[in-house]
């Protein structure tokens, strides 16, 4: 944390200062014995909640109020219910609350989204698993701590309460998710009251939990502190997943002046943690070897419209190849000659391979070499033959056996892909995650094997000096609050790059008979798990936030005539400043060597990523599943190998085939096999999608707000009007333009300096407003003038609004785009008792979001512009001749109306819509002053985002009750059904007309990557997947959004005995029941558009969930009455699903993607209170 105590202490001294001849004042006529008006305005305490029910909240106004004069939707969960069911943190304690979803393994969904091509790699909900929540099934919530925006998650250690508010709230937070916000109100220092607590609970996989808690009076009436600790080491049902935490907090509450009307009081807390740990897997690993075992769905085309390549058809469905368990056995043949799905395995990069399960070091496995890894591709033109310059009697040479004339070509090592996924001709489809349990046991083992690891390092500081006056009808409260918030996240394997060539997490089989350096491979056959660029990414955040809340109370409900009708009324007023930095930082390993020129051999320098960067391979089965005779006779054991690390060197068999260049000098690659140290070095990179090396970045928001809340006929109309402005600005990292720091040092590694904040803030949206509004009534049944009821009976509605200022975002065609905006409303009826032992509440709602990320964001100027740039290269660098480009066209390349890289050129220029030429004025560049152009350059498209729009409805009733001071009740009873709508129109519309306008002029017919000599993938592969991301998004259109649950239920009891033979005896159960769930669709071919849509009235279905928890407890007084001792048994998950759990359905009905189920977990918790 940052020096944060002089700045606001010196502010506050210097307020007490000016304060305390005021209060004199007002005390010269006070009573000799004043009062200390312990009910602050502005908190909340603990000992205003009575079993499970809260009567006030800060979440209306920010100035505590009713929970029944406000027309929010605003749940409370007490510390007595947290206590009761066990829950410790947002994901043990969501699951109890109305439409609120939480993942994790106690969660009740998975939060999963498809990261690309159908594959649901967690890393972000396993880095901050508090963030894994949904509203209403919309959003996550925002999280805070004392309604101050924070990233900390919350424990019940340090937390007296906490409150959810659904939908939008504008005088919570004008800015922000329209999911909601979930607070925890932290604990507080309680004036003449000595007490502590010590806890220590255990579970049956091994957890161990302690925490400490102590209030102390030091002043009578005037100064009290309070300290917690938490020390916990959680365990898992999978092994070997942990977290272990530390948390420290400590806060104080003083009373520095006060009369008998008017009270200055100084509150202040901090708190400390730290976690680190290996999370678990709830989604298991995608199998990438299905294809392998058998051949693509006979009927597919029926639900794509497209018919597949015939290498994953069977024989008997229409002329296909298909070949069971197909082997890549051609020396010098790529993926296409392969009767099955594959991919090239490390292509263009250093490849490590881990042989042996439980190995600490690298080695491929050939007896007597100790060969760690090897060059993925030897890439030698079409001409070229074994008799070749360079190439005779090489390793290469020698072990293939190849007579002087045979071609050379490509040699690429190979794995096995799934045909769904990732192609055209399976739109719609995903590949499946691991399901059989008896290939590998998901519930009971995390796959990766504890090779994750994330870190977590927090610290928060907040202080508040609070001024009542009149009785406690005038105040303010200046409040200053510092948070900092740091992850470190190293996940080996799910971490890295993820794209059509890298599966993250896939598991997979090495295929591939011949290595790249012409032996024969020792482990082809087996399964393994692979990773293209492991990274290590450090996010940082800071937030820093001054707040002034003013109110002022006036009451004329004492008057006679006119006056009397006006009622009271509450003014409450805001003014925020609020700072937000962040910083991120990745960096991978990548390869270096001083024994030879690694940018020349691999075209590529340290700092640009790309090819410098390792594959590592690791082999999960013991041995080669040619010969199995299914996919469920396959046995898989986790990854096991000691990590590869900065300053590991290893061999490395290489060739120099690059032609004279910047890379070597101007001196061409001897085009010799060769065997050289490499060494493993972490460099900041480039990631692929995020900023180059590090990112930065500051937002800033001003906001002012005033709340209007008013009590007319005898409280009988409570009315609350709020409006709000906030003023935003964002700040980037800086430009090269901005700084005289190079971005990359002279070796081509990442210069971190460059990383720095611009001083220029990013352009504002024009037009975006930046006001958002509130409104509620409540109007009680009058009894006086209707009769008497048994109950009380309050009708309410309300509406709210807000906006998430997301920075500048651009669509397709650089147009602005307005920051994602929510509305709420929401109207129901509350019934209640006079003493509130009682209440039940109602409540519909239809909140609508505009303009959120639709999770595409597809770049066809990149596209076309880097096509052009490539094939440029193959021109002209590496004098390729054209209608070389053209050797895995079907038809007469001499008859191709494409007949030179001029036409070529010009033909792709063509396929771009002129609208999109127009915004990205593309030119010719000549790099290097020799009159001939090298490159097209363009105006890139700042923040390309395509966005969508989402639409919850529903229904809401929680219940509430305490029949007597041993009984507490709580129910829930929630719908929700949230659909998705106008999903990337623009960037779909330009997208597909430049694929068609592609394909159409023969551009599909080429190489995609121009400077692969042999049997490399046609450029028809690759355009039809640009639509393919934005096409699965717009066919959520019309669907709810994923894992929704329409209907749930939520029943909470406990009772406990005060007197009789079961005397501290207490008994309790929860019971949680949830709908069947939509995981996926039939698909439809529309006769119009021939786009694939889901057919919606046609779903997939869940059998849906439900859960009960049991609990007992056990208290009595002990060591003399000084303490009193509390034993609780808790089972979660008592009785509960014991399946796999369903995410996604293909359209064929097959369940592709599952979760593991929540694990029965027992609990043993003794606390000792005195």
């Amino acid at each position: 944390m940052r020096a944060i105590i002089y700045k606001p202490l010196l502010f506050v001294l210097s307020i007490i200062s000016s304060l305390n001849i005021a209060i004199n004042l007002l005390a010269q006529n006070g009573e000799d014995d004043p009062k200390i008006f312990d009910l602050s305005p502005f908190t909340v305490s603990e000992n205003e909640s009575v079993g499970y029910a809260a009567t006030s909240t800060l979440a209306g106004t920010r100035i505590k109020t009713d929970l029944k004069d406000l027309g929010a939707a605003i749940s409370v969960v007490t510390e007595e219910f947290m206590e009761d069911v066990g829950a410790t943190d947002a994901l043990s304690l969501l699951s109890y609350t109305a439409n609120t979803e939480v993942g994790g393994n106690q969660g009740n969904f998975s939060g999963a989204n498809d990261t690309g091509f159908g594959r649901f790699v967690q890393t972000d909900e396993r880095t901050n698993p508090q963030t894994n929540q949904r509203v209403r099934g919309l959003l996550s919530a925002d999280l805070t701590r004392g309604f101050f925006l924070t990233d900390i998650p919350f424990d019940s250690y340090n937390t007296e309460r906490v409150t959810v508010s659904r939908g939008p709230n504008s005088l919570l937070f004008g800015i922000g998710s329209a999911g909601g916000v979930i607070n925890n109100a932290t604990k507080q220092a309680i004036q003449n009251n000595d007490f502590g607590e010590v806890g220590v609970r255990f579970d049956n996989y091994g957890s161990w939990r302690t925490n400490f808690d102590y209030n102390k009076s030091i002043v009578e009436d005037r100064l009290a502190i309070r300290v917690a600790m938490l020390n916990e080491s959680q365990e898992y049902r999978q092994e070997p997943a942990f977290e272990d935490q530390t948390r420290f907090y400590g806060t104080l509450d003083w009373v520095i002046l006060e009369s008998d009307s008017a009270l200055t009081r100084l509150r202040v807390n901090f708190e400390d943690g730290e976690q680190t740990g290996s999370p678990v897997e709830i989604v298991p690993p995608t199998i990438s070897y299905d294809t392998w075992f058998e051949p693509i769905l006979p009927n597919i085309a029926q639900y794509t419209g497209v018919t597949p390549e015939a290498r994953v058809r069977a024989p008997s469905d229409g002329g296909g190849t298909w070949e069971f368990q197909a082997l890549h056995d051609d020396p010098i043949g790529g993926h296409g000659r392969i009767n099955t799905k594959t991919r090239p395995l490390t292509f263009r990069h250093v490849g490590i391979w881990y042989s042996e399960r439980g190995a600490t070091s690298p080695d491929v496995g050939i007896p007597g070499m100790n060969l760690a890894g090897y060059f993925g591709i030897g890439n030698w033109k079409s001409s070229d033959t074994a008799a070749s310059s360079g190439l005779i009697n090489t390793p290469l040479a020698a072990h293939l056996g190849l007579g002087p004339a045979s071609p050379v070509g490509t040699i690429q090592d190979h794995r096995t892909a799934s045909a769904y996924g990732d192609t055209n001709y399976a739109f719609g489809f995903f590949p499946s995650t691991l399901q059989n349990r008896d290939v590998f046991d998901f519930y009971n083992h995390v796959y990766s094997n504890g090779l994750d690891h994330v870190q977590r390092d927090f610290d928060a500081f907040n202080i508040a000096l609070e001024q009542t006056f009149f009785d406690g009808n005038l105040g303010f409260e200046f409040a200053y609050d510092e948070q900092s918030y740091q992850t470190f996240q190293d996940f080996l394997f799910a971490g890295g790059m993820s794209t059509s060539l890298a599966r993250a997490t896939d598991i997979t089989v090495h295929n591939t008979v011949w290595l790249p350096n012409g032996q024969l491979n020792p482990n082809v056959g087996r399964a393994m798990s692979w990773v293209r660029r492991p990274t290590q990414r450090t996010d940082m955040s800071d937030r820093e936030t001054f707040r002034i809340t003013a109110f002022a109370e006036f009451d004329l409900s004492e008057n006679d005539g006119f006056l009397g009708w006006l009622g009271r009324h509450r003014i409450t007023g805001l003014k925020n400043d609020y700072t937000r930095d962040t910083y991120h930082r990745a960096t991978a390993l990548l390869t270096h060597s001083t024994e030879f020129n690694m940018d020349s051999a691999q075209s590529s320098r340290l700092g640009n990523g790309g090819r410098r960067s390792i594959n590592i391979t690791a082999y999960t089965s013991e041995s080669s599943l040619v010969g199995l005779q299914s996919m469920d006779d396959v046995r898989l054991h986790p990854i096991d190998i000691t990590r590869p690390k900065h300053g590991d060197s290893f061999l490395w068999t290489y060739v120099d085939n690059q032609s004279a260049g910047a890379f070597n000098s101007g001196v061409a690659g001897d085009r010799m096999m060769h065997t050289a140290n490499v060494d493993i070095v972490r460099s900041d990179v480039r990631p692929y999608g995020g900023p180059e090396g590090g990112g930065i970045s500051q937002t800033t928001i001003e906001a002012e707000a005033i709340a209007w809340q008013s009590y007319f006929l005898d409280d009988h109309i409570v009315a609350l009007y709020g409006y709000r402005e906030d003023d935003t600005e964002n700040f980037a990292r800086n430009s090269t333009a901005e700084t005289s720091v190079p971005i990359y040092f002279a070796d081509g590694s990442y210069n971190q300096e460059f990383t720095a904040l611009s001083p220029n803030p990013r352009p504002k949206v024009v037009g975006q407003p930046n006001d958002t509004q509130t409104w509620s009534v409540i109007g009680r049944y009058p009894e006086t003038w209707l009769g008497e009821l048994p109950f009380n009976l309050q009708a309410h509605w309300a509406q709210s609004e807000n906006f998430n200022p997301v920075g500048v975002r651009s669509n397709i065609l650089g147009g602005p785009i307005f920051e994602p905006s929510g509305s709420t409303e929401e109207y129901g009826f509350m019934i209640s008792t006079d003493d509130n032992r009682y209440s039940i509440k109602f409540n519909w709602y239809e909140t609508r979001v505009s303009n959120v990320n639709a999770g595409v964001s597809t770049n066809v100027a990149n596209n076309a512009f880097g096509r052009i740039n490539q094939y440029r290269d193959a021109e002209i660098a590496n004098e390729i001749p054209f209608l070389t480009q053209l050797d895995l066209y079907a038809g007469d390349a001499a008859s191709h109306p494409i007949k030179s890289y001029g036409q070529w050129y010009e033909a792709v220029l063509s396929a771009l819509p002129q609208e999109l030429k127009n915004t990205v004025n593309p030119r010719q560049v000549d790099t290097d002053g020799d009159g001939v152009w090298d490159e097209y350059d363009f105006d890139a498209i700042p923040n390309l985002e395509a966005t969508r729009d989402l639409l919850a409805e529903g229904f809401e009733l929680e219940f509430v009750a305490n029949p007597t001071a041993s009984w507490r009740i709580l129910a829930n009873l929630s719908q929700q059904e949230t659909t998705f709508s106008n999903t990337a129109p623009l960037m779909f519309k330009i997208t597909r007309e430049y694929v068609q306008n592609s394909l159409a002029a023969g551009l599909g017919d080429f190489r995609e990557d121009p400077n692969l000599e042999r049997d490399a993938e046609l450029f028809d592969e690759g355009l039809p997947l640009m639509l393919g991301p934005i096409a699965a998004q717009r066919a959520k259109d019309g669907q709810t959004s994923a894992e929704q649950r329409e209907w749930r239920f939520t029943g909470v009891s406990t009772y406990e005995f005060q007197e009789g033979a079961l005397a501290g005896w207490g008994f309790g159960g929860a019971v949680r029941w949830e709908d069947e769930a939509a995981t996926g669709f039939v698909q439809l071919i529309d006769s119009e558009t021939g786009a694939v849509i889901p057919d919606i009235n046609r779903p997939f279905f869940d059998d849906g969930l439900f859960s009960g928890d049991a609990w007992i407890t056990y208290q009595r007084p002990i060591l003399d009455g000084k303490v009193n001792w509390r034993a609780q048994l808790n089972v979660r998950n008592l009785v509960g699903e014991s399946g796999n759990i369903p995410v996604r359905t293909n359209p064929d009905g097959t369940v592709a993607v599952i979760r593991i189920p929540n694990p029965r977990t027992i609990y043993l918790s003794n606390t000792f209170s005195f």
